[in-house]
């Protein structure tokens, strides 16, 4: 390996010697606060190559192909990803105002599996050989299990990890089905190979590509690989809910999207149907069951399902506007989640109700919680807004304009629940008038992610100007 090739895979090879670093400095201090902060370093410092001196190229040649390509694209999704676990590692800090959730997961060990499954999303996203991205996928999801399962006192925790675990294996299995398949009929798994052996469409070739995509809609939630996130958004303890809500989404939508602009292009009359049609049947399907929820984190798992959706809306647009649109709508929805999720752990709510009167007992998370809504709602002049609006323009654009109207559609019916929630929150008495004092890394999070939704509303440019340079290099 030369020095050229090792700079190119800085980032995953710095994140690689920091979770092996994590592993050891949690085991021989047992601090979590110590834990924490060098996990968001290791983030941080995995990102500078991509700012500097973001490369492009082909790595480790195998089967016909290579088993890695970094581009502009994998280097805006890598950085994406890194950027937003920093932003979610406070979540995990320990705290002098705390629930029984926080101090569940307020534990070294959550730190290092945060670290694992973020490496696991940054070798997805690279990924230009199957085998590659089913390792990728492989070491993204187990550590999100265990997550899942980390209140083992909690009988839905411990159902959450189990049901995670059950399903996203069957899922992954499947996807490794669909690879064998292709594989048997073309003779190699790495992408630009099986880009000209496509070509030549065959039943056989179908299969793998419908089965090859699972792996990736079940990640997503994307209806009908949908019915595990409620309950286990709703089993999982908040923090590692948040973590699941955001960082595997952009992994999996880039691996959907490198997929479908890839290998499997000449099958585009194949996938970009059916993917329109699950797209609009999640949007609407999310969009309305959220409506009915009264749990605070089942209402917002059917809110990432119908969000789902309108990120799918870009991708079927199979245009630079549309994986650029869809590259912006993520980092939108992965602020606005994570926000929320920040803002339901310092209020300890779980369900509807108990947010009434939140504006009398802490204005200023009320505030905060008012931008994230309205921004969640698509409402201008917050991020959402302009999110969904690249999304459906390309859509249109595209010639997919049934799909944009049934986006447009969905949006109206999920501004219902966000305008729902603003209305507990200012024009209900609550319960108790005692007032929220919220923990210092909480409040990081609040503030960086309600101030993120306001600026990429009103210069939305700041981001859409890099996420469609970034898809435009996949033409």
């Amino acid at each position: 390996m030369t020095l050229p090739t090792l700079f190119l895979l800085a980032p995953i090879l710095m994140l690689a010697v920091s979770c092996l670093l994590l592993l050891m400095v949690g085991a021989f201090t047992n601090n979590t606060r110590l834990t924490g902060t060098l996990t968001m370093l290791a983030f941080l410092l995995a990102a500078c190559p991509l700012l500097t001196h973001p490369g492009s190229g082909m790595l480790f040649a195998a089967g016909g192909g290579h088993l890695v390509s970094l581009s502009p694209f994998t280097a805006m999704a890598c950085l994406l990803t890194l950027a937003l676990a920093a932003l979610t590692t406070p979540l995990l800090f320990p705290s002098r105002i705390t629930n029984n959730e926080s101090r569940i997961t307020s534990k070294p060990e959550s730190f290092i599996l945060l670290a694992l499954s973020v490496l696991g999303m940054l070798t997805l996203i690279v990924a230009s050989d199957m085998l590659t991205l089913y390792m990728g996928l492989e070491l993204m999801s187990f550590p999100l299990y265990i997550m899942a399962a980390l209140a083992r006192d909690d009988a839905k925790s411990s159902e959450a990890g189990l049901k995670y675990f059950v399903l996203g294996g069957f899922a992954s299995g499947l996807t490794l089905y669909g690879i064998s398949l292709l594989y048997a009929a073309t003779g190699t798994t790495s992408f630009a190979p099986l880009a000209t052996a496509l070509a030549a469409p065959a039943p056989i070739l179908t299969v793998g590509l419908v089965l090859t995509l699972l792996g990736a809609l079940f990640k997503l939630s994307m209806v009908p690989f949908h019915m595990w996130t409620p309950d286990v958004y709703e089993g999982a303890p908040t923090p590692i809910t948040a973590i699941m809500a955001a960082l595997p989404k952009i992994a999996a939508f880039a691996l959907l999207i490198r997929l479908t602009m890839g290998p499997f292009l000449a099958l585009a009359h194949t996938w970009q149907p059916a993917l329109a049609m699950l797209a609009a049947i999640s949007m609407l399907a999310g969009a309305t069951m959220a409506i009915v929820q009264t749990n605070l984190k089942r209402l917002l798992a059917y809110s990432t399902i119908a969000n789902v959706g309108f990120i799918a809306t870009g991708v079927v647009a199979a245009n630079p506007a549309g994986q650029g649109g869809a590259l912006f709508y993520l980092a939108v929805y992965a602020l606005t989640t994570l926000g929320l999720f920040a803002a339901l752990l310092a209020t300890g709510a779980t369900q509807t109700a108990h947010l009434k009167g939140l504006a009398t007992r802490s204005p200023l998370l009320a505030a905060l919680m008012l931008i994230l809504l309205f921004s969640l709602a698509g409402v201008p002049p917050f991020a959402g807004f302009m999110a969904k609006f690249g999304v459906f323009l390309a859509a249109i654009q595209g010639g997919y304009t049934n799909l944009a109207i049934v986006g447009v559609l969905a949006s109206v019916i999920a501004a219902f629940y966000s305008l729902w929630l603003i209305k507990l929150m200012y024009f209900e008495q609550p319960a108790s008038a005692t007032a929220l004092e919220i923990p210092a890394p909480l409040q990081i999070v609040l503030a960086v992610t309600a101030a993120l939704s306001l600026i990429l509303g009103l210069l939305p440019t700041l981001l859409s100007t890099l996420t469609l340079a970034a898809a435009t290099a996949l033409y």
